[in-house]
């Protein structure tokens, strides 16, 4: 498989965020897109993924320097086969709206993100849970799903199989709570400001599309006492260079990305505010396996040696973005996984032998391969 790891830049307002009064303060922060939904379960792209991580919490999250930290739940074992986490909640654990937040509505969220009416796009995280994929496909009920409520403080969750990194899929935005109460009774509309109830540390308050998203501080969420700035208001820019415009005149303390062309005048004139952090994602062509060509490994071999994906990644994606031979990004925690074989073969190289496998699979001059690329945008 043709790969290449996505990483994301954001441009920090260093003072913004060691302001001395806690009292006082609000953050301004530019996002790319106007994000397509609020809703943890259909939202998509970095620009929502910002706002969600502060208005959702799940079982788990994530800390400053980005590790998986107790959310939710305030502890967590595992058995002894790796197969069956039990994740012990917070006391007093509430939505925004004061009503109490239960395993239960674990069990509702998990269901909720399966179910096939949902069309979820990252229902797929859940699925080393058992069934999950059956559920997720209309194959089995919702009820087969392996998530249990032991009580209102103690969910239980079994695999299909060990996975060890199932925490960190617990602090992902799919796997936020939603809540049930509020759903049932608002529907499509319960993402709105004035109805939107969540359990992270800011609550909605307004929404403006285009122009502008304000959360305010969740004086109910559990960790309240060390969340210091009281108000986020986020601004979705597309224009790189009109972020990048606002955060030099002072309007945006940060921005999640900028002008590639930009970043050696960045880095010289603004080197304390600059800040390239690695993401988890990964960036790959899909092919399907089972249709000729690709049903040839020779030939998906052939394509993954000879992509240049050095020129691809300083030509084509943003400051930061590291070529990859492998589809777990390095950065993750505790992998330790090796590139693949030809990952320090020289291109030219790579490419003459290449050829030899296209031509091993019947494939030369007098019979190209061809196929069509389609690429979704990144948001």
């Amino acid at each position: 498989m043709m790969n290449f790891p996505r990483s994301f830049v954001a441009i920090v307002a260093f003072g913004a965020l060691v302001i001395a009064d806690a009292d006082a303060g609000s953050l301004h922060r530019g996002t790319n897109t106007e994000p397509r939904s609020l809703d943890p379960h259909l939202a998509v792209g970095n620009s929502a993924a910002i706002i969600l991580y502060d208005i959702f919490t799940g079982l788990m999250t994530l800390d400053a320097a980005g590790k998986v930290v107790p959310g939710v739940a305030k502890s967590y074992t595992v058995s002894d086969d790796g197969l069956v986490y039990t994740f012990n909640l917070r006391d007093g654990a509430v939505w925004s709206d004061g009503s109490p937040l239960t395993a239960e509505d674990f069990v509702y969220s998990f269901r909720r993100l399966l179910a096939p009416q949902t069309a979820a796009r990252f229902a797929s995280q859940l699925y080393p849970i058992l069934n999950a994929q059956q559920v997720n496909r209309g194959e089995a009920p919702p009820e087969a799903l392996g998530v249990l409520a032991i009580d209102a403080r103690t969910l239980q969750v079994t695999l299909a199989q060990p996975t060890a990194y199932l925490p960190q899929l617990m602090a992902a935005n799919a796997a936020s709570p939603v809540p049930r109460h509020v759903i049932e009774t608002e529907g499509r509309g319960w993402t709105r400001p004035g109805k939107m109830v969540s359990n992270g540390a800011y609550v909605l308050t307004e929404h403006v599309p285009a122009t502008l998203i304000r959360a305010a501080k969740n004086d109910l969420f559990f960790d309240a006492d060390n969340v210091a700035i009281d108000e986020v208001v986020y601004y979705p820019t597309e224009n790189q260079g009109t972020s990048l415009s606002r955060f030099r005149a002072g309007e945006l303390d940060v921005i999640l990305n900028f002008p590639a062309d930009q970043i050696d005048r960045i880095r010289e004139t603004m080197p304390d505010v600059l800040h390239i952090t690695p993401a988890l994602g990964v960036y790959y062509l899909a092919p399907n396996l089972k249709r000729p060509p690709f049903d040839d490994v020779r030939v998906r071999r052939a394509l993954s040696m000879a992509i240049d994906r050095d020129a691809i990644v300083s030509r084509l994606l943003p400051p930061g973005t590291a070529p990859a031979t492998n589809l777990v990004p390095p950065v993750t925690d505790g992998y330790s996984g090796t590139p693949a074989d030809f990952a320090e073969v020289p291109l030219n190289q790579r490419i003459a032998q290449a050829r030899a496998l296209l031509r091993d699979a019947g494939f030369g001059p007098d019979t190209p391969l061809t196929f069509s690329l389609k690429s979704d945008p990144i948001e």
